[in-house]
C-alpha cells in the first residue's frame, strides 16, 4: 500500500472496488493540506476517475486543478465581489472621496440656480390691479381676519415677459418648483446615485431644499415687495429648522459626506436587487418631491398675500417654535444616549438597552412628534393667508412618518438581541408612540 499523500504505483481497476474502498482510496491519494496543490498527471487521472465513479465529494477540488507554479498562482488576481447597493463606505475626512462628495453637494443644484436666474432676468410682473378675491374654503369658514384682507393677492399675475416662454413658469411659481425638482433632484440625483451605487445625496438636501425653495418664493418677481411679516417669520422659522436638522444629520454622520445612505433604501435594494436600479427612481427620487414641495408650499402663500399680522399668526408661530425646541431637545438626548453606549462598549461596560429618560420617557418618538408640530404650525400660517390647501404637505408628511415609525420599530425588534427586544416591547406597551403622555402601567 502506498503511503498517505503519495500516488499508487499502478492504477486500480475501479469497477472491481466497492464504494467504501473507492472512498478510502480517494482519501489516501488526497494531498495533505500543508502541501502545495500541485498534482502529477497520473495522479490527476486517478482522482478524475474516482470523481467520475461517484466519489467526487471525497476528492479535493484543488487536486483536480491544473498544475500551476506558486509564483503564477500568487499573481492571479482575486475575483472582485459586486458592490452592494448603499453599502457603508467608510473614508477619512481628508480622503479624495469625502472631498469629492462635499464638492458634489455644493454644485448639485447648479442647474436649478442657473435656470432661476435666467427666468428672473427675462421676465417681470406688472403691478397687480385685480380685484381682491373673496375668502374661500377653510379661511372663509373660520372667518380669519387675514383672509378678509387678501386684497394684495392676485390669482393671475399680469406678466411683462421679455421671453414668451417664461410666461407660464413665472405665473406658476409652485409649478416651476415642481419642474425644477423633477429634472434636477428626482432625475439628476437618481443618475448620481446609480453612478455611485448609493443614494446618499438626497439625505442632506432634505434639510437644505425647503429654505432654498422659500428663498425662490421670496425673490420671485410676482411676490409682494416688501415681503409681508408673515412671510418673513415663516421663512425665518424654516431656516432655523434647516440649521438644526442639518447639524443633527452631519453630527450623526461624523461630519463626512456620502459614507452611507438611508437604511430604508438599502433594505429596499436588498429586497429587489434586480429591479432596484429602476424602482429607486420612484422610491428615492419621485417620493421626495410631493413631500418637500408640499411642505414648502406655505412659504409661497405667505409671500403672496399681504394680510395684516394677527393673533392666529402669533399662535401658529409659537407652535412652530415649540416644535423646533422639542425636536432639538429630543435629538440631543438621543445623541447623548448613543454616544454614552459607544463609550461603554469601548470600555467593555454594560450598555443601557433603552432610552427612557427626558422626553423619551413620555414618547417613543418625541422627535417625530415635534417635527410634525413644526410643519403643521407652518401650514397654519398658509391657511391664515387664505390658502387651506397649505395643509396638504403636512398631512402627507404625517402619513409618511407613521409608516417610517412602524418600519423603524420593526427593524429594531428584528435585529436587536432577544433580551433587549423584550424590554422594548414593554416600552411599547407603556409609552405613547408620538404624543408625549404620562406613562401607563
Amino acid at each position: 500500500m502506498a503511503p498517505r499523500g503519495r500516488p499508487p504505483k499502478q492504477l486500480v481497476k475501479l469497477t472491481s472496488l466497492t464504494t467504501p474502498q473507492l472512498r478510502s482510496l480517494a482519501q489516501r491519494t488526497s494531498p495533505p493540506r500543508s502541501r502545495s496543490p500541485r498534482t502529477s498527471p497520473p495522479r490527476r487521472a486517478l482522482l478524475q476517475a474516482l470523481a467520475d465513479a461517484g466519489v467526487g465529494s471525497a476528492v479535493p477540488s484543488a487536486a483536480l486543478a491544473p498544475s500551476r507554479s506558486p509564483r503564477r498562482r500568487a499573481a492571479a488576481p482575486a475575483a472582485a465581489s459586486p458592490r452592494v447597493w448603499g453599502a457603508h463606505q467608510p473614508h477619512a475626512h481628508a480622503s479624495f472621496k469625502n472631498v469629492a462628495n462635499a464638492l458634489l453637494l455644493l454644485v448639485a443644484l447648479a442647474p436649478s440656480l442657473a435656470a432661476v436666474r435666467l427666468l428672473f432676468a427675462h421676465a417681470h410682473c406688472a403691478p397687480c390691479a385685480a380685484a381682491p378675491p373673496p375668502p374661500r374654503g377653510l379661511a372663509a369658514l373660520l372667518r380669519l381676519p387675514a383672509a378678509a384682507a387678501a386684497a394684495a393677492e392676485c390669482d393671475e399675475w399680469p406678466l411683462a415677459p421679455a421671453a414668451p416662454s417664461a410666461a407660464w413658469l413665472l405665473a406658476h411659481p409652485v409649478g416651476t418648483v415642481q419642474l425644477l425638482f423633477l429634472l434636477n433632484v428626482s432625475l439628476g440625483f437618481w443618475l448620481v446615485g446609480l453612478a455611485q451605487r448609493s443614494f446618499w445625496l438626497i439625505d442632506p438636501y432634505w434639510t437644505i431644499l425647503p429654505p432654498l425653495i422659500g428663498l425662490y418664493y421670496r425673490a420671485h418677481p410676482c411676490a409682494l415687495h416688501p415681503a409681508p411679516l408673515r412671510g418673513t417669520v415663516a421663512l425665518g422659522l424654516v431656516w432655523l429648522w434647516s440649521a438644526r436638522l442639518t447639524h443633527s444629520y452631519f453630527r450623526r454622520e461624523g461630519w463626512k459626506f456620502g459614507e452611507r445612505e438611508d437604511w430604508r433604501y438599502t433594505q429596499m435594494a436588498a429586497d429587489w436587487p434586480r429591479s432596484w436600479w429602476l424602482l429607486s427612481f420612484f422610491a428615492v427620487g419621485l417620493a421626495q418631491q410631493p413631500l418637500l414641495v408640499g411642505l414648502s408650499a406655505p412659504l409661497h402663500f405667505t409671500h403672496s398675500a399681504g394680510a395684516a399680522w394677527g393673533e392666529y399668526d402669533l399662535l401658529a408661530s409659537g407652535g412652530a417654535l415649540l416644535g423646533l425646541l422639542g425636536a432639538w431637545a429630543s435629538d440631543g438626548q438621543l445623541h447623548a444616549f448613543v454616544s454614552a453606549n459607544r463609550r461603554r462598549r469601548e470600555a467593555d461596560e454594560p450598555l443601557e438597552p433603552i432610552l427612557r429618560h427626558g422626553l423619551w420617557r413620555y414618547s417613543r418618538h418625541p422627535n417625530y412628534f415635534f417635527e410634525q408640530l413644526f410643519w403643521w404650525s407652518l401650514a397654519m400660517l398658509g391657511v391664515i393667508a387664505g390658502h387651506p390647501e397649505a395643509i396638504l404637505g403636512a398631512l402627507l408628511n404625517s402619513a409618511v412618518l407613521l409608516v417610517v415609525t412602524i418600519m423603524t420599530e420593526a427593524k429594531m425588534l428584528r435585529e436587536w438581541p432577544p433580551p433587549r427586544a423584550k424590554l422594548y416591547r414593554v416600552y411599547q406597551r407603556t409609552t405613547s408612540m408620538w404624543l408625549p403622555l404620562p406613562r401607563w402601567p
